[in-house]
């Protein structure tokens, strides 16, 4: 049995273990600095400097506010704060002091999530958060590669985590329930200064706080290490730019293993004095009540919303179910939404114009969109007031640079396009403005866990990160045209490799070759289609095979279309011309795209 039963409260001495920093990355940071020479970029240089203030160190502020509602009730700043701080001391003593373990853990969308994650934080450590949508292998993948040192869960996860403690030799806490149920009714006078909990301002500057893992072009799922200083970057920015206040209340629908989970909506909410309103899964239903405000609590009452464009797309299915054949109702969802909520963003995935438009109709709200990844966090951003134009992405946020390049002679590189929100946006092509998109800023991550190498061609000789999409600059914004590497699919808000795909499911016992394409899609952005040879000509059923996929690969990489051929088309050096394979299998796609 390798369940750890809850351990002693007490007060431990940590024993500190000086992290080494990413070499390339803190070079790059330090010479990105070099180049900005503006007064708002100096300024920009001397915060950066400073301390570095980890977001459960905000609750203090906010004590008696309240910080979250979900299924189970509702929980004070100050709860959240008490417990997660007991919760803190129990990890270090599991682990004898050491700080910068990585803690690996598997929490419903609820308190037990943000107790976890900061009490990863006040102790030292470095969280790596799973979700259950994950089939075991490839959680037992994330553990493994991150080396995690303890697995934490609650009660109603221990079947599942359990086996994995088992199989990495990681030690198993669970989240006893009365923590989080003392989070919700903190004992008077129980406050707990700021020099009772968490390390020191040193130790929060100079470390990481996160892993958060990602598929790349190889198909190997990397983990993207986010230091603390990336998180107060990314944060600081978003607040700034959106206008967050403790005044807001946001509803929470998205997973927690993401960027856009984690820091657009938690980490900003709680940073900000926020209330947030978690809810276990997305229901369109559910969604609506809280958006109008019907049949909820004060407490869940909300006037922020982010979603991706899959969400958006479930919600109109639901308006048009509910709402669209009655025109009183119609001018009540419309004024409720117009008049209450004041902000409603959309990203993860590519926002089609009608659907931008379609939600406008319904609801008065222009969806806010904007562009960033694990790797960089908010980059680009329509503006808050302002002109927002359905298929552009905005300008740079505060702090951020970005390039619009193109491959020059000699392995370098031409700059068409620069911009900073500090200094606005230079054309520097008279050709085109359309290119690779690069970025650069406080915000840009440490680098790929134990992966130097592969961190390193990531970034350019100038220290610039090669973020891998196509990007645009027309009429003062910017327009994120796609990926560069047709081997990434985005889908319903996910990013999958299509490599990863193709190995899983080579080994299938009836597939001898295949190729996984991303083909346009309204509900998910795109969805996963595979070609396939099988053996000896055998049929196979897209059911049964799907069937088979989901005991090897998360729910949203699984292909919902497929194709048998005789043979996929390669070139002398055994590759496919992916972009003539979706013409030639899937011709209807490209006269949609046409369309």
């Amino acid at each position: 049995m390798t369940m750890t039963t809850l351990l002693s409260s007490r007060f431990i001495s940590l024993r500190f273990v000086h992290r080494t920093p990413c070499v390339f990355t803190s070079h790059c940071w330090q010479a990105s600095l070099s180049t900005q020479t503006s007064s708002a970029h100096e300024a920009s240089r001397n915060t950066a400097a400073e301390t570095v203030t980890p977001v459960f160190q905000h609750a203090l502020k906010f004590s008696d506010r309240v910080a979250l509602k979900d299924r189970h009730g509702t929980y004070t700043y100050q709860g959240l704060f008490n417990s997660s701080n007991e919760f803190a001391r129990q990890i270090s003593e599991s682990i004898s002091g050491r700080v910068q373990e990585r803690i690996a853990f598997l929490c419903h969308n609820d308190a037990s999530y943000a107790i976890t994650q900061w009490a990863c934080w006040m102790s030292g450590q470095i969280a790596v958060p799973l979700t259950s949508q994950h089939p075991p292998a490839l959680q037992e993948y994330y553990i493994r590669n991150c080396e995690a040192s303890v697995l934490v869960t609650t009660a109603d996860f221990v079947d599942v985590v359990e086996p994995l403690a088992t199989k990495t030799n990681a030690k198993l806490l669970v989240l006893d329930e009365a923590l989080r149920r003392q989070a919700m009714a903190p004992t008077p006078g129980t406050q707990i200064s700021l020099f009772e909990s968490g390390l020191s301002p040193e130790f929060y500057r100079d470390s990481d706080a996160l892993i958060i893992y990602t598929s790349g072009t190889t198909g190997a799922p990397k983990g993207v290490v986010i230091s603390h200083k990336n998180i107060q970057a990314q944060v600081s920015s978003l607040t700034e730019a959106w206008g967050w206040s403790q005044d807001d209340a946001i509803l929470h629908v998205l997973p927690l293993h993401h960027i856009h989970g984690i820091v657009n909506v938690l980490l900003c909410s709680q940073a900000s004095g926020a209330r947030c309103v978690m809810l276990p899964k997305f229901d369109a239903s559910v969604v609506w009540n809280h958006l109008l405000g019907k049949n909820v609590s004060n407490n869940e009452e909300i006037n922020v919303f982010m979603a991706v464009p899959t969400i958006y797309v479930k919600l109109l299915e639901e308006y048009e179910r509910m709402v669209a054949k009655d025109p009183s109702l119609q001018e009540h969802v419309y004024n409720t939404c117009s008049q209450k909520i004041r902000l409603m963003v959309s990203g993860s995935a590519p926002l089609p114009a009608p659907l931008f438009k379609r939600w406008e109709d319904v609801t008065g709200h222009k969806l806010l969109e904007r562009f960033g990844m694990s790797e960089t966090g908010m980059v680009l951003s329509n503006p808050l007031n302002g002109e927002r134009k359905p298929g552009f992405v905005g300008t740079p946020l505060p702090g951020m640079e970005v390039q619009i390049t193109r491959p020059g002679s000699e392995s370098k590189y031409e700059i068409l396009v620069h911009s900073s929100a500090a200094a606005g946006t230079t054309v520097l092509s008279k050709e085109t403005t359309t290119g690779d998109l690069l970025v650069r800023g406080p915000n840009v991550f440490n680098g790929y866990w134990k992966m130097p190498e592969a961190t390193k061609k990531e970034f350019t000789d100038e220290c610039w990160f090669k973020t891998g999409d196509t990007a645009q600059y027309a009429e003062g914004a910017f327009k994120i045209l796609g990926r560069s590497s047709v081997d990434i699919i985005k889908t319903g808000g996910y990013k999958v490799s299509a490599l990863e795909i193709e190995t899983h499911l080579l080994g299938h016992p009836d597939i001898i070759d295949c190729a996984v394409v991303g083909l346009p899609d309204n509900t998910w952005g795109q969805k996963v289609a595979v070609v396939i040879v099988t053996r000896g000509g055998k049929n196979i059923i897209l059911l049964q095979l799907r069937e088979w996929c989901k005991k090897r690969m998360a729910l949203y990489a699984i292909p919902t279309m497929a194709k048998i051929v005789e043979s996929i088309p390669k070139n002398a050096l055994g590759k496919t011309n992916k972009k003539e394979l979706i013409k030639k299998m899937f011709p209807e796609t490209v006269k949609s795209q046409l369309d």
